[in-house]
């Protein structure tokens, strides 16, 4: 049986793209613990959801090095190849795979 909370909450994902690759973060939590899905979370009460995003992307301390928030098992850059055998949330290679393709599709009207 699913358990509902008392009052909506509002969650933020984010599509990080560098180059072919994509961040990704396996949960630490239920649900979906264990489960491969976007960096994101919970929209604090009050706070706007235009800012709520940036707090839940760490700087690398490195460029192109991750890691893992409170609530995650891990973190990593993942391509485009390897996205389809990661036991991934619903609908995450959709969300990432139509992002590559408007990257590619922006890309192509800037040579234009």
């Amino acid at each position: 049986m699913r358990e509902y909370p008392a009052a909506p909450l509002v969650g933020v994902r984010a599509v990080v793209v560098d180059g072919d690759r994509v961040l990704l973060v396996q949960r630490g939590r239920p649900p979906a613990l264990g489960r491969w899905s976007l960096p994101g979370g919970l929209v604090g009460v009050g706070e706007p959801v235009e800012a709520a995003l940036p707090d839940y992307l760490a700087t690398p301390a490195a460029p192109g090095r991750v890691e893992a928030g409170s609530d995650a098992l891990a973190a990593q850059w993942c391509d485009q190849d390897a996205l389809g055998r990661l036991d991934a949330t619903e609908g995450v290679e959709s969300m990432v795979r139509r992002a590559f393709a408007l990257e590619a599709e922006r890309r192509r009207e800037e040579r234009g």
